[in-house]
């Protein structure tokens, strides 16, 4: 009867404990699901990605500036927000790095209990029992100290820390090339803006002269070959403003994007700051700004960093010829309870604790050579970075010289097209008065109208391309959009 109890009584304990690990393994098995929605539809981004509180907007009633719009890209982008999570996560590997250096400490836990029963018995042995139930609990607690591992664990911590600066770069490449696109696609959007009005230009001009030809042509002074004329430019010029909205509101979604305003757009009329040439940045040698590049341009950085890894992982496959060292110790206390049935006794029961301390040491004489072609891989990883290095600087190379290329020819087109633009205007009046008189042909005024449109398109273009040309220098040469104008006019780098 008592023989049952217990049984009963432990085996209660049992089922609660199975319990309780069934509760528990639910709970973690919760939280393997995956948390997002699936994202199948536009409306699962939508519900996936909603409008955040702290969404930076263009203050109401005042015109959008470049720097307001990078200013606002680099709150909302979200590529930009995930290479500042990537920052976090290089910081958190680094401090995982240092965890090396404390010492580690585990507990276990085991507990069981046994039920067993055997028959036919005939002159058993010592320790067999007709019946066996026993219930027991195994702890312990381990704690060990690395001492020495050949300078790994140093090694692994640096290269940790430069994984952290590598992301910190990878992160401000991303702002740079952020900034050079939003740049992009404002000065787009507005050139397609000053074309609109270039062409609403052209379209009074012609629905002026239409007017005109018309009354002249109910008069009798001249053959309905003006009227259509004017008709077929017209209608041209409407075809004009038609595109040039279009190329607007592509540079409007590219803006709105780069912006982070992937579920609310941008105010559909909104105003940008006008394109001003009365102070343009001095243009200094390419020298000078591929020397700026070597020391600024973060994308150059991660190459050398990347460099930097390789050689410290070099010396870490070193590490593998050095023996390992730690200290230990551990405390362990076993408990056991049991009842016999048909034995020469019923019950027994035991405590038993013990702890042990020492020092151990590993050390790694043959395993194929896994040590040395460890070495030689990193050796070759090394040569990889060094030309990965040397690549990036002729990519850079590169960029400078075109972007200063650029930056040149189209301040040379400014030049140009800013006088062009005043003298054709001129020529246009001037023709045009003739042509009322009498003077000149109507082929005449078609030649200097198209001049005249022609010449603004393309001194507004030569406006917009030499400030995307500045931005390109800028972020050829590693700086912030803003700082061209802010170089020293005494130059001596790169002379």
């Amino acid at each position: 009867m008592v023989m049952r109890c217990f049984r009963a009584k432990y085996s209660e304990i049992f089922l609660k404990i199975l319990h309780g690990m069934l509760i528990i393994t639910g709970t973690l098995l919760s939280g393997c699901v995956f948390p997002h929605g699936p994202f199948e539809t536009a409306s699962d981004f939508r519900r996936g990605f909603p409008v955040p509180e702290n969404l930076m907007e263009i203050p109401d009633g005042q015109a959008l500036t470049l720097q307001k719009a990078v200013e606002i890209a680099l709150h909302n982008n979200p590529t930009n927000l995930a290479a500042a999570q990537s920052v976090y996560a290089a910081r958190y590997g680094y401090l995982r790095a240092l965890s090396a250096y404390a010492p580690e400490l585990n507990a276990a836990y085991s507990l069981g209990h046994t039920l067993s029963r055997g028959w036919d018995l005939k002159n058993p042995p010592e320790g067999v029992m007709k019946r066996n139930d026993h219930f027991n609990t195994a702890g312990t607690i381990q704690a060990s100290l690395l001492l020495f591992d050949g300078f790994a664990r140093e090694l692994e911590t640096i290269i940790a820390r430069q994984e952290f600066n590598k992301s910190t770069n990878i992160e401000k490449n991303v702002r740079r090339l952020l900034e050079r696109a939003v740049a992009y696609a404002y000065y787009d959007m507005y050139l397609a803006g000053e074309e609109i009005i270039i062409c609403q230009e052209d379209l009074a001009f012609q629905n002026m002269a239409l007017q005109q030809a018309k009354e002249r042509f109910r008069n009798g002074h001249v053959s309905k070959a003006p009227v259509l004329n004017f008709q077929i430019l017209a209608a041209r010029a409407r075809s004009d403003i038609r595109n040039a909205r279009y190329r607007r509101q592509v540079a409007f979604h590219a803006l709105s994007a780069l912006l982070g305003y992937a579920n609310r757009e941008l105010p559909e009329e909104i105003e940008l700051q006008e394109i001003s040439m009365e102070h343009l940045p001095y243009i200094y040698d390419e020298n000078y700004y591929l020397e700026l590049a070597v020391s600024n341009r973060p994308d150059l950085e991660v190459e050398k960093i990347a460099l930097h890894i390789a050689w410290r992982e070099k010396q870490k496959a070193y590490a593998g010829f050095f023996p390992e060292i730690r200290l230990f110790s551990e405390f362990t206390l076993d408990t056991r309870h049991a009842r016999y049935g048909g034995y020469r006794v019923s019950r027994s029961h035991s405590n038993q604790g013990g702890f042990t301390y020492g020092v151990e040491g590993k050390w790694n004489i043959f395993q194929g050579f896994d040590t040395l072609n460890n070495v030689r891989k990193q050796e070759a990883l090394e040569k990889v970075a060094l030309w990965g290095l040397n690549a990036k600087f002729l990519e850079v190379a590169a960029e400078v010289r075109d972007a200063h290329a650029h930056c040149e020819n189209a301040r040379y087109q400014v030049e140009i097209f800013q006088d062009m633009a005043q003298w054709v205007l001129e020529q246009r009046n001037l023709v045009f008065s003739e042509y009322c008189n009498g003077r000149e042909t109507i082929t005449r005024l078609n030649e200097v109208q198209a001049t005249l449109t022609e010449a603004q398109s393309r001194l507004i273009i030569s406006k917009v391309e030499f400030s995307k040309a500045a931005a390109q220098l800028a972020a050829a040469a590693g700086l912030r959009l803003f700082q061209l104008r802010d170089l020293p006019l005494t130059v001596t780098s790169g002379k």
